[in-house]
């Protein structure tokens, strides 16, 4: 019996460090782990209305454009809904609803097409005098992503080593509150050295189309990217 006691006093530091090398990645996951909530979740069905891919050419030069984009799914629940296109210039000292990109960024704006006249909406006023008032949770959500140029998103991918800086992130949602809605939308800094955080965004939109970022929240990076510089 005493043999047997030795025998384990001599191996116990060898199995107390396997136990915890098996724990170890367990623990970083867990300390890492955030919950993914779907409370209030809205999605967009609908699909935008198209200008005729016949008209860019025309339409980039009455507007002095670099180019011409399909509008995507999220443009969607747009009221009323009227034919569109992504107008692209070049980003420096454009007018423009956002930009995208770090040294040489492109500004984007809204191509409507409203009866038989072509409007390039390049601010909210515009987007205001097209689309408000804004009346469902559909159409709030279509309307800030119009304007901001974020990203509704609905999964994510979190690895192990990722920094993380909030317990839970809820997908894209609207909620509504008294006569406006709440929106969050999320967004990855892209420019300039490390590091690059993922960010999740809260607007208000209220239904004369007036739109407040309300609040942003850093959520999680990836520590791999904290030596890349973007330019």
């Amino acid at each position: 019996m005493c043999l047997k006691v030795t025998k384990m006093k001599k191996y116990l530091p060898a199995v107390i460090s396997g136990f915890i090398m098996c724990i170890l990645p367990f623990l970083f996951a867990t300390c890492n782990h955030i919950t993914i909530t779907h409370h209030n979740e809205v999605h967009i069905l609908e699909k935008p209305l198209q200008i005729d891919s016949s008209e860019y050419m025309r339409l980039i030069d009455t507007f002095n454009l670099t180019g011409i984009e399909v509008a995507g799914q999220q443009y969607g629940s747009l009221s009323p809904k009227y034919p569109i296109a992504i107008a692209k210039k070049n980003g420096f000292g454009s007018p423009s609803l956002y930009t995208f990109g770090c040294l040489n960024p492109t500004a984007y704006s809204l191509i409507v097409k409203v009866d038989s006249t072509f409007r390039l909406a390049n601010t909210l006023n515009d987007l205001k005098e097209i689309y408000a008032p804004i009346e469902t949770k559909e159409e709030a959500l279509s309307y800030v992503l119009t304007y901001t140029g974020r990203e509704a998103q609905y999964e994510f991918t979190l690895e192990n080593n990722y920094r993380t800086f909030v317990n839970t992130i809820n997908t894209t949602s609207v909620a509504k509150k008294n006569d406006a809605y709440e929106v969050n939308l999320f967004d990855y800094q892209l420019c300039g050295c490390g590091p690059h955080s993922y960010l999740m965004f809260i607007y208000t939109i209220n239904k004369n189309g007036d739109i407040i970022e309300k609040d942003f929240k850093k959520l999680y990076e990836n520590p791999i990217e904290d030596g890349l510089c973007v330019d």
